[in-house]
């Protein structure tokens, strides 16, 4: 795969709608279910959260004290990061511990870049995601996706910048940004994608797929 698709399948393809957190909850319980049913035995990643590696897809979870699976996430592998899919927690839970960034940093720790759900539907329940994990010492860059090149590539370096990206109203914005995540290591290859497809968009080079 050349690494002008590589970008692309990443980073530009388009992005699901969040169409509510307890609404995929017992979706994406049913596939976890299913995976285990079919042999996968999920890979414990300490204090209650777990994971399930497929081909493709990738699920992480926790399980609480009564064992039952509070908070799940689905993501899909591609060549250059994970994109969420589904996020869903069980409502019983909301506004309880574990929070969405408690599992997002789990994935971080396991060494994953995340493309996560930053669409025309954010709320101000996931700025506080964000700023969650902004918090923790994680670092974030916003992104374009509608440009080929994902320019401009932007690194949040304080919680008021990314408060003005948010604004009061953050559906324009995000019909047309991305938000990515990483550890430090990771980050600093992430960027070197993004300004390496801005090169060949400024040389000249068809960067369309």
């Amino acid at each position: 795969m050349s690494a002008r698709i590589a970008f692309a399948k990443s980073w530009l393809f388009e992005s699901p709608l969040n169409i509510g957190f307890a609404e995929h909850f017992e979706a994406i319980l049913f596939d976890i279910d299913d995976w285990i049913d079919a042999g996968f035995k999920p890979i414990s990643l300490g204090g209650g959260y777990f994971k399930i590696v497929g081909e493709t897809k990738l699920y992480y979870f926790h399980r609480n004290l009564k064992n039952e699976i509070d908070i799940s996430v689905e993501l899909e592998k591609t060549p250059q990061n994970v994109t969420v899919r589904l996020l869903g927690k069980d409502p019983q839970y909301k506004g309880k511990l574990p929070y969405a960034s408690d599992l997002y940093a789990k994935i971080l720790d396991d060494n994953r870049t995340i493309r996560i759900l930053s669409d025309d539907q954010l709320s101000e329940e996931g700025f506080k995601l964000w700023e969650r994990l902004f918090n923790m010492g994680y670092f974030i860059g916003i992104y374009n996706r509608l440009s080929l090149s994902g320019h401009p590539w932007i690194e949040i370096t304080s919680k008021e910048q990314m408060k003005k990206y948010f604004g009061t109203s953050p559906r324009q914005f995000f019909k047309t940004h991305q938000f990515v995540a990483a550890n430090r290591k990771n980050f600093v290859e992430c960027r070197s994608n993004f300004h390496t497809q801005r090169l060949y968009e400024k040389a000249g080079y068809d960067l369309s797929f």
